[in-house]
């Protein structure tokens, strides 16, 4: 018991005297430096609003294309084979 209040005793010792040096470090979000500027804080947040509108945009078309089908091929009863159109992408290319 005495080895409990005697680590106490030291840590609050410690504390007291490191309070006025010790500064509360600031909370800041992965990848962002306290010391960035407000330029390059708007620039990345922009940058990465753009990297997300174009993955969706891509996704989106991806989805799409392969809902309607895509180059799908089916053969109709009197044996021919037709390609299904594509809603954004050219292909087939049409002549």
């Amino acid at each position: 018991m005495d080895d409990l209040w005697t680590n106490r005793r030291w840590l609050s010792r410690l504390l007291d005297g490191c309070a006025d040096t010790m500064k509360p470090t600031p909370i800041k979000p992965m990848g962002v430096s306290v010391n960035d500027s407000m330029l390059k804080r708007i620039l990345r947040w922009l940058m990465t609003a753009v990297v997300m509108v174009l993955f969706c945009t891509f996704m989106a078309v991806l989805a799409i294309e392969w809902m309607a089908g895509c180059g799908e091929s089916y053969t109709d009863a009197k044996g021919n084979v037709h390609l299904n159109e594509c809603v954004f992408i050219n292909f087939p290319p049409k002549e």
